[in-house]
């Protein structure tokens, strides 16, 4: 699979009247390192934003009342949203299927960000918001927990002068970095109190968080936001449609607060897998492997291909429809998305297939009990991620 944040579409133009670029996947312009924000949508996020205008045209049963967006997104659930991403210049939507072929919630939400703070290059930083899920296991320490509000863990009262105190007579590399992150917050909240009022969800008040702890710091960040609910075994449309209207609200405030303060943000939005598009006997969608993943902002530093994927109908029962990559677009495997984080944040292409071939919690995982393919497989598969 080719993937670069190196390398532009060559024989593209990139105007931003052209949201349908194909073939390639991100391609990073700045020579500056570039922060990255992961959502991670555990539960499994249905695409059905993404791919609501084929889903029509496929004539699956409980489709025909949705509105379309010009460009065949899902209205009701946000599309117009995405619309605004798009027509920005600021959208990337791309095929992830995986290699393996388990459906399993733990698996797959280990596959995708387990330990994937183990790889970050030396420097960057680390926020999340609560534990920042499965991304930072293994990072007890040496990161800042906060939340919608931006709360300052150092900001106890009384106690806060005696950690304070404490941490300034350790003179390890690790107080040293929690004195300059909790310095950081402080900053960071009256950037926060510019933008409140443009998020107007629990989730966007997250994001709002992170995005201005890292534009008050002077460092490369890594963020973690773990966003769950996804898991719509029932009672799906009206869980979804709010859910994710939400959720792309909140990233077009997101654009426009990194356009505004100008640093290189990314935010990428992936989930365990995607999601069956059969209605079941509970009006729920059962669970999936392809889905639409979502890559926003940049401010000018990323080459955004706006919306290149295509998808084909499968069918295994009247029970199972669902969509798979038809070819036509690159198509990415869950390692490759963790080789691109690391590359966006500075590591070299090379260093970082490396770097996930030989992380620690994958090379821990179960392969035997849950998929028909191996580890060495999926190492093996992540050669082929080269730059173009």
């Amino acid at each position: 699979m080719n993937i670069s944040r190196r390398s532009l579409l060559k024989s593209v133009s990139l105007s931003t009247t052209l949201p349908f670029i194909s073939s390639n996947v991100f391609s990073k312009l700045s020579t500056d390192n570039v922060s990255v924000v992961e959502i991670f949508l555990y539960g499994g996020a249905s695409s059905a934003i993404a791919e609501a205008e084929f889903i029509q045209s496929q004539d699956i049963s409980g489709y025909s009342g949705i509105t379309l967006t010009d460009n065949g997104f899902w209205e009701e659930s946000g599309g117009e949203n995405l619309e605004t991403l798009l027509s920005a210049n600021r959208l990337s939507l791309f095929s992830i299927m995986p290699w393996h072929n388990s459906k399993a919630h733990g698996f797959c939400q280990d596959y995708n960000v387990l330990g994937q703070a183990e790889n970050l290059p030396s420097g960057t930083q680390l926020i999340a918001i609560g534990s920042g899920g499965k991304s930072l296991v293994g990072r007890k320490t040496g990161y800042i927990s906060t939340d919608g509000e931006l709360t300052n863990p150092f900001d106890k009262g009384d106690l806060a002068d005696t950690i304070t105190s404490l941490y300034s007579n350790l003179g390890s590399s690790e107080h040293q970095a929690l004195q300059l992150a909790a310095s950081s917050l402080n900053s960071a909240q009256t950037i926060r109190d510019q933008y409140a009022n443009t998020y107007e969800s629990d989730i966007g008040l997250e994001i709002l968080s992170v995005l201005s702890y890292i534009q008050a710091s002077d460092s490369t960040v890594y963020a973690s936001i773990p966003f769950g609910g996804w898991d719509m075994h029932s009672n799906a449309f009206n869980n979804y449609r709010p859910k994710m209207s939400n959720l792309t609200a909140a990233l077009v405030a997101a654009n426009n607060q990194i356009e505004d303060q100008g640093k290189p943000i990314v935010i990428l939005l992936r989930g365990d897998f995607g999601r069956n598009y059969y209605i079941n006997n509970s009006n729920g969608w059962d669970h999936g492997d392809h889905q639409i993943g979502l890559l926003v902002g940049g401010a000018g530093s990323i080459s955004h291909i706006g919306k290149s994927y295509a998808s084909a109908l499968q069918s295994d029962s009247n029970t199972r429809v669902y969509t798979k990559p038809d070819g036509s677009f690159t198509t990415l495997d869950p390692l490759e998305v963790r080789a691109f984080v690391l590359e966006t944040l500075g590591v070299d292409l090379n260093q970082s297939i490396s770097l996930v071939q030989s992380n620690t919690y994958l090379g821990a995982l179960d392969f035997a009990s849950t998929t028909s393919t191996t580890i060495e497989e999926m190492r093996s598969n992540l050669n082929s991620y080269t730059s173009l």
